[in-house]
């Protein structure tokens, strides 16, 4: 039986256990199954983490860590939360179509306290589609593939495209929750400004050599998308 996202949430909250502890832990209960970190922001904003954290709990695939980051505190609504403090410094220079982006930041802070296996993200007003996503995710990736998946933004508008699938990756045509990749490849710079998920796909793509591969199912979701189980 393998350690569930929830003995990972209690364990990290316990004083005095540390990352490789987690690691032998779970390493000596299950290995053949590598673990999932999600991480995940919250703002403040509790209906719409409790439909993330609901789609997360519906998993079939056990091996996950979440890792939750909130920049209010206390998080009421979820004790385990690691504090983040959003920073207000300004860049000197906003390119031209982008916009300051400082809750970028937390997710290059979160992912320090990932465990050896795999990671993702979503945020908290964003959701798996279907109780086995994660698990199609698991049996899908390679540790020196960047795993790409496709993601209902609204219920018209999916990324990336169906003519652009698998052959065309820019801007404002992917997204920063339908990817995943072997943490060690961490880590990788999100930045403060907009379009921080291109960056890290850009980065991982070309500067640490992954090779992409692509699923074409909607495996994940904002909540503006349709939810119905695809």
């Amino acid at each position: 039986m393998g350690i569930s996202g929830d003995s990972f949430i209690e364990m990290r909250s316990k004083q005095g256990i540390s990352l490789e502890d987690l690691e032998n832990l779970f390493n000596c209960t299950e290995m053949d199954r590598p673990i999932m970190n999600i991480i995940c922001r919250t703002h403040d904003r509790e209906t719409e983490f409790q439909q993330c954290y609901k789609s997360i709990k519906k998993q079939t695939y056990p091996n996950y860590s979440l890792l939750v980051g909130s920049d209010v505190q206390p998080c009421t609504y979820y004790p385990f939360a690691i504090p983040l403090k959003l920073s207000q410094d300004l860049p000197t220079i906003i390119p031209e179509g982008h916009y300051f982006a400082p809750w970028n930041i937390h997710l290059e802070t979160l992912a320090k306290s990932c465990v050896n296996g795999y990671t993702m993200y979503l945020d908290d007003d964003d959701e798996f589609t279907s109780p086995d996503s994660l698990e199609t995710i698991m049996n899908n990736v390679e540790e020196d593939k960047l795993l790409i998946w496709r993601v209902q933004i609204t219920p018209e508008f999916i990324v990336p495209r169906s003519q652009d699938f698998g052959q065309i990756i820019c801007a404002g045509n992917i997204s920063g929750i339908g990817i995943a990749f072997h943490t060690k490849h961490l880590p990788v710079q999100w930045g403060n400004m907009s379009y921080g998920d291109y960056r890290i796909i850009r980065e991982l793509i070309r500067d640490k050599g992954l090779t992409p591969k692509f699923i074409n199912k909607i495996l994940t979701s904002t909540q503006n998308g349709p939810r119905n189980g695809r």
